[in-house]
């Protein structure tokens, strides 16, 4: 072989080279690119899914928040009933210990043998 003929099969032998290494980083690439999408769509769906529970757990924290609250009202109302009833109670109990005084003014001193 004449010189400049090495000299061009040189030049052939790299340029195959760098094609065969050009379609393996291509070939790579894709894979990483492809990995890469995967991945996008597996955590957008995470995200979703996220933002979801994120999002019932809200509204279940909200729902417990409004029930709590009625359940405080009512009690507090039934607490204040409960007081006017006693009041009341307390009034007719001395009405009634007014009326029997009146009636039967010497009960207590009554003692019976």
């Amino acid at each position: 072989m004449v010189p400049s003929q090495m000299s061009a099969a040189r030049w052939t032998i790299q340029l195959v080279t760098l094609q065969v290494q050009h379609d393996n980083t291509k070939d790579s690439l894709e894979l990483a690119f492809n990995a890469i999408a995967s991945t996008k769509d597996s955590v957008s769906g995470t995200t979703g899914r996220l933002d979801r529970t994120i999002s019932f757990v809200r509204g279940g924290a909200i729902v417990a928040t409004l029930l709590l609250s009625f359940g405080c009202w009512y009690i507090v109302q039934q607490i204040n009933t409960l007081r006017e009833v006693a009041q009341h109670a307390d009034n007719f109990n001395l009405r009634l210990t007014l009326v029997e005084r009146k009636v039967w003014p010497d009960k207590d001193h009554q003692a019976g043998p």
